[in-house]
């Protein structure tokens, strides 16, 4: 009986260590699509910048 309870804990706790990684993984995924997002409104600004520092319209 003890041997299955540890069995079934052990399964458990993969499950939990499995489930954890898939969300960090998500949550990275999240992270860097953010971070891409961001870099390309800091360029669309910047060339924003540049062209009003030009003259041009934007």
């Amino acid at each position: 009986m003890q041997e299955s309870m540890t069995k079934l804990m052990s399964h458990d706790q993969t499950l939990f260590v499995f489930r954890k990684t898939l969300i960090n993984e998500y949550v990275a995924v999240i992270f860097q699509e953010h971070i891409a997002s961001f870099e390309l409104q800091i360029t669309n600004l910047v060339q924003d910048t540049k062209l009003i520092s030009d003259g041009k319209r934007v």
